[in-house]
């Protein structure tokens, strides 16, 4: 049999009719597939950062139905006012199936307000371009509204921040921030907030201080008991953890191989990079807290051998300086170690359906879900396989850092950016990727 995919593009919140959702977006939300022409997604974490996610979306307008103010179908939408999403498919029969599923909600692979719009028409040809973003780069551009003080864990700190702001609804009764983690244990903060200050510096400050990873946001819409309601949703995992959840687990990520005969479960792939996993490598950390002193950690082994890799931070609201002490060494400690690593590779609809077995469908369901510390496939371990030069056979377990995807009716191409997974993510017991005695770290 074969497996096919595919992908759907809709724009549109509540329009005040709805009463149920199907897909995590809203019922009436318009489908635009038939006039998408291309679009591409990017989805990326990275340690002490925020996670971020942007989707361009180029619509066909020949017909003029576009074109603002000239009375076509769509000529008087509020394009700036409304979220746009982009949904999967996969499964054995066509059309296939949506892959929906996060967290016993239903969400898109990509899903954000819209923030910018470029309309194009010569005469001959007619366009619009969309771009969206997810919705914590949307609201790290709000101010604070009122000073305030915030003691808790950094996640719930990032989640009285944007519950602080006015938020879109897009048609909701209700706008509900929902902070979800891989478990507990985030970094305790002090964190002093005045009117007027930048959400986005208050919330990199945090994410530097936890050096986890905040995944991009999700936009997710339902309706419960009448009410319809949207969810702005964020997720994250603990600079202590650095794994994915273990229960399942849930997610379900394919190996990948080169080979033209593939296992039951395995994917296959193309333009294969390689290279030295050095740009988290750190020898050398000062870490300095708001009010305190600097705190610092050396890794002279690995100093002699890679020269400096310095890492600084001040001004962090951590609470005490012995956690600055001990993120300095946490930072000595991990990334202690430049290997030899896959950097990046690319799989594709079509290649899938050519070569890929039934069996596989559930990695390709994970690479086209919506990313969390559950779900999708950013931020979780898979091995990859291929043969060298000299016929030698290879494999490395690596992480997934970053998914680009593009698309056009013909075709689509998703790009996965990856580190090397035993230096740089969590211990799991029993996991074939991350529970290596001596080889997955143990902090």
């Amino acid at each position: 049999m074969t497996i096919y995919t595919g992908w759907d593009v809709q724009i549109g919140g509540f329009d005040g009719t709805a009463t149920v959702t199907t897909s995590g977006t809203p019922s009436d939300a318009d489908d635009f597939t038939s006039r998408v022409r291309s679009f591409t997604i990017d989805h990326q974490v990275r340690l002490g950062r925020l996670g971020r996610s942007s989707a361009q979306v180029v619509l066909d307008n020949t017909d003029g139905a576009l074109t603002p103010g000239g009375g076509g179908t769509h000529s008087a939408r509020a394009w700036f006012s409304e979220p746009l999403f982009v949904l999967a498919r996969a499964g054995t029969s066509d059309p296939p199936a949506l892959v929906t599923t996060l967290l016993n909600m239903r969400a898109p692979f990509f899903g954000g307000p819209i923030i910018d719009v470029e309309f194009v028409d010569d005469g001959f040809d007619s366009t619009m371009t969309l771009t969206a973003a997810d919705w914590i780069t949307y609201v790290s551009r709000y101010t604070a509204q009122a000073g305030s003080t915030e003691a808790a864990e950094v996640l719930t700190v990032f989640g009285n921040l944007a519950s602080d702001v006015v938020r879109a609804t897009f048609g909701a009764d209700a706008t509900i921030p929902a902070w979800l983690s891989a478990g507990t244990g985030f970094e305790d903060v002090s964190l002093t907030v005045a009117a007027g200050d930048f959400l986005g510096d208050h919330y990199q400050v945090l994410a530097a201080t936890e050096y986890g990873v905040i995944f991009p946001g999700n936009l997710v819409f339902a309706v419960s008991g009448g009410t319809k309601q949207v969810f702005y949703l964020a997720t994250g995992i603990q600079r202590a953890r650095l794994a994915p959840t273990t229960a399942s687990p849930l997610w379900t990520m394919p190996d990948f191989d080169d080979a033209d005969s593939l296992s039951t479960t395995e994917l296959p792939y193309r333009d294969l990079r390689l290279g030295f996993d050095a740009d988290e490598l750190v020898t050398q950390a000062s870490i300095t807290r708001s009010g305190g002193s600097s705190q610092h950690s050396y890794n002279d082994t690995n100093s002699q051998k890679f020269g400096p890799r310095s890492l600084s931070y001040t001004g962090l609201p951590l609470t005490a300086d012995d956690d600055a002490l001990r993120m300095a060494s946490f930072l000595t400690t991990r990334f202690a170690e430049a290997p030899l690593t896959v950097q990046s590779f690319e799989v594709t609809g079509s290649m899938i359906k050519g070569k890929a077995n039934d069996g596989a469908l559930a990695g390709v369901q994970t690479l086209m879900h919506a990313p969390s510390y559950a779900f999708g496939s950013l931020w979780k371990p898979c091995t990859v396989k291929w043969t060298g030069a000299g016929s030698t056979t290879n494999e490395k377990d690596v992480g997934v850092s970053r998914v680009q995807v593009s698309a056009n009716p013909e075709d689509w191409t998703m790009r996965l950016h990856t580190f090397d997974a035993g230096t740089n993510m969590g211990f799991v017991l029993d996991s074939a990727q991350l529970g290596v005695l001596d080889q997955n770290r143990i902090l």
